[in-house]
């Protein structure tokens, strides 16, 4: 049985800011979807789209080495949201169609935070806060 590895702060935060330069050329975007988000990143979406922004360069600020975590630097928007209820995210590369990353959409204890997870058709969605975590186990 294998033993669990721990990474201090430097590390995390360091790994977490490898996962966000790859969004952070500003050339992706974020897919809002309806629905729970499927097991992995490798698989197929699920649910409907509900809203979809380009990514800015420099979305991500720097990981914190105290958490491993890395927030939303710029403010994203979309102005003309397809509409539904928010249930996960998923940030995609123009490069590639695998997802770098997927997550939780909520109103307060999740990844992505939005004052609503139901949207309107032709809404505009304001995000403000998202993060990314590498959790350290020092």
């Amino acid at each position: 049985m294998a033993e669990l590895c721990r990474i201090n702060g430097t590390a995390a935060a360091a790994a977490c800011d490898a996962i966000t330069a790859l969004i952070n050329a500003g050339t992706g975007v974020m897919i809002c979807y309806s629905g729970a988000q499927p097991a992995t990143c490798a698989e197929a979406a699920s649910g409907s789209e509900v809203f979809t922004t380009t990514a800015v360069a420099d979305m991500f600020a720097a990981a914190s080495t105290s958490t491993g975590i890395a927030a939303l630097n710029a403010a994203l928007q979309d102005p003309h949201a397809t509409g539904g209820t928010a249930g996960y995210f998923r940030l995609v590369a123009l490069t590639g169609p695998t997802p770098i990353l997927q997550g939780t959409v909520g109103t307060a204890t999740s990844n992505l935070i939005l004052n609503t997870v139901t949207i309107g058709a032709s809404s505009v969605v304001d995000i403000t806060a998202l993060t990314v975590t590498v959790p350290l186990t020092q």
